[in-house]
């Protein structure tokens, strides 16, 4: 069986490609127009402030919504510290509980293991009593 890699391109490359390829188009078509220079400026000019307008608005949007998500994120982190810090509490209360027993479930452990020792080596002499081993 082969391996075959295939590369998915994502729909952003896609855009920034048709963004910057009407961007072009748009100089270019202006610059090669059969106007006379003065008139070329004035187009060039104009669509120059169309596109400055259009980053404003766009980017006084994206302005706009980072801050509502600033509130947001906010919001959430007042909500969840206690929450986190009541769960750190309760973590570092299990651990110490975790300490205090665990010296008596070694032991007992300990003791529980030697036990079935014991009785694996009563029924290894029981049962291969009188065998070589090699």
């Amino acid at each position: 069986m082969t391996d075959r890699h295939y590369h998915r391109r994502s729909g952003g490359s896609f855009f920034k490609g048709l963004f910057w390829g009407t961007i072009a188009g748009t100089i270019f078509g202006v610059l090669f127009a059969p106007d006379k220079g003065e008139e070329t400026r004035k187009k060039v000019k104009k669509i120059a402030k169309e596109y400055e307008d259009k980053g404003k608005k766009y980017a006084e949007k994206a302005k706009v919504e980072y801050g509502k998500a600033k509130v947001k994120y906010e919001d959430l982190k007042e909500q969840t510290e206690p929450m986190i810090e009541e769960t750190k509490e309760k973590i570092e209360k299990a651990k110490k509980e975790f300490e205090k027993e665990k010296g008596p479930i070694m032991d007992t452990i300990q003791d529980f293991s030697e036990s079935v020792e014991d009785e694996a080596d009563k029924i290894r002499k029981r049962y291969f009593k009188g065998t070589k081993r090699r």
